[in-house]
């Protein structure tokens, strides 16, 4: 395939997959508005309770070993069948994990209905590891369009049925359907469009650079989620449910952004890098190109979301989900250095740096992990700002780690000064007009705030230089 071929089939599933994203966000925040409408915050928290564990026990069923495959040059339909069975008995044992430690989360947060939920959940976690496999080889093919089939028929599948659910009163058991129903769909879609049967395990294929490169993602991945699990557990424990109700709606509102846009991404994103990191020149130049979009849409994404943030929740959820406004304020902070340091985490990938990666996040990742500890007592405000100061540390670790072993670090930094002061000074604009008519109806300084922050975002993209750095970012999607 020549270069200008890669360059239409790279841009034209980035379209497809960014596409697939969006219809899924909608689907996602009316979801998220219809349900916390019906559903009140204690049933949330005592499903945050179970799917944190959750979390943790499908990174195993996942095992690293989706983005080993992604990541891999050329797999042989051997090495395919043992990643298949490797997947598969993680999958199990994630289950099993759950099953035997729904006793333990039981006796920890004093909640006897956890052992129900994790059950079922369980289930959804064997199910999830059988279809990784499936799913890569689909990817690895280019079909990005039937992944995008996919995920949105499953999304809308979970999200009718947990929407009926609650109609009827199954009150928490809406929200567990929510969480299985789109693993399983997802799952047997992908095992009946994929072309691809496995076979027996073959020893003799030689998969330990795969494992080698899995384990490393793997150990990634448990550092960060447990950073982002420790805090749930701290507030359910030490905070009871309806405050985690609360705390866990503000943090899936930020996770709504990057699971939406830039997670997603990665299917694209990792391969096109793959190919090129054997040419520096232009491997950076494609990492900035990138950053330079990142930054631009995600910074300003959360600062509206900042300066919006109580009005836009007592509007939406009700005024019983008020406080979440308080808290999603401070964790924005958070997400904004997050989005600006993502691109960190492609560069190390796609240039094979894992254990690198996995490095240079350990010190923040320690932040939040003995903070969110220490500060849930004080309330989930103070929890909070405990994350925010880790993503801080992350992204100057990862600065500094890049930068020295020749990844362009500062130019990544750079590539987010300009779209990250247009979103502070938006920010401070929406801020400073709803405290004028702070007297007014929610609705009001929604409406005001929102307006407040487009003023100033507008004006500077009529700016010389900020309108050359909006041209580069369509022109970059655009290629």
């Amino acid at each position: 395939m020549t270069g200008t071929a890669r360059e239409a089939t790279w841009a034209s599933s980035a379209r497809v997959t960014l596409a697939s994203q969006w219809a899924r966000l909608v689907l996602q925040v009316v979801g998220f508005v219809v349900l916390s409408r019906l559903l009140p915050p204690s049933d949330f928290g005592l499903i945050a309770m179970v799917v944190v564990v959750a979390n943790l026990a499908g990174l195993v069923a996942d095992f690293g070993l989706s983005l080993a495959g992604l990541q891999a040059d050329e797999l042989t339909n051997g090495q395919k069948n043992n990643l298949f069975w490797l997947n598969t008995a993680a999958g199990a044992v994630g289950a099993v994990l759950i099953v035997a430690g729904s006793p333990a989360l039981v006796l920890f947060y004093d909640e006897p209905r956890l052992w129900g939920i994790g059950c079922v959940i369980a289930g959804s976690l064997l199910i999830g590891g059988i279809g990784v496999q499936f799913r890569v080889e689909i990817n690895r093919a280019r079909r990005f369009f039937a992944l995008a089939v996919q995920d949105v028929v499953a999304a809308c599948a979970g999200l009718v049925t947990a929407v009926v659910g609650a109609l009827l009163g199954w009150g928490y058991w809406a929200l567990v359907l929510l969480t299985v129903v789109p693993v399983v769909l997802t799952t047997a879609l992908a095992v009946a469009t994929a072309g691809w049967r496995p076979g027996r395990y073959a020893r003799a294929e030689p998969i330990a650079g795969l494992l080698r490169f899995g384990s490393h993602n793997l150990l990634l991945q448990l550092a960060n989620m447990l950073s982002r699990s420790v805090d749930v557990m701290a507030v359910g424990r030490a905070q009871g449910a309806t405050e985690l109700g609360l705390y866990s709606r503000a943090t899936q509102l930020i996770a709504m952004a990057f699971q939406q846009l830039v997670t997603p991404l990665t299917r694209v994103v990792l391969p096109r890098l793959v190919e090129l990191r054997k040419d520096r020149e232009r491997f950076d130049a494609q990492l900035v190109r990138l950053q330079g979009m990142i930054s631009t849409v995600l910074p300003l994404l959360i600062s509206l979301l900042a300066a919006v943030s109580t009005p836009l929740v007592v509007v939406f959820l009700g005024p019983p989900w008020e406080k979440t406004g308080e808290i999603l304020l401070v964790l924005c902070t958070g997400a904004l250095m997050q989005a600006v340091a993502y691109i960190f985490y492609w560069a190390y990938l796609a240039d094979g740096r894992s254990g690198v990666l996995l490095l240079s996040e350990l010190p923040g990742r320690a932040v939040m992990i003995i903070g969110a500890i220490v500060a849930a007592p004080a309330g989930v405000t103070a929890v909070a700002w405990v994350m925010t100061a880790g993503q801080a540390v992350m992204l100057v670790t990862g600065t500094v780690f890049a930068q020295r072993l020749g990844l362009p670090g500062l130019r990544l930094l750079r590539a987010a000064v300009v779209p990250v002061l247009v979103c502070g000074l938006a920010f401070g604009a929406s801020v400073g007009a709803q405290a004028l008519i702070s007297q007014s109806t929610s609705f009001t300084r929604l409406l005001v705030g929102a307006v407040a922050w487009a003023v100033p975002v507008g004006a500077f993209a009529l700016v010389p230089p900020v309108r050359r750095h909006i041209a580069a970012m369509i022109g970059t999607l655009r290629r």
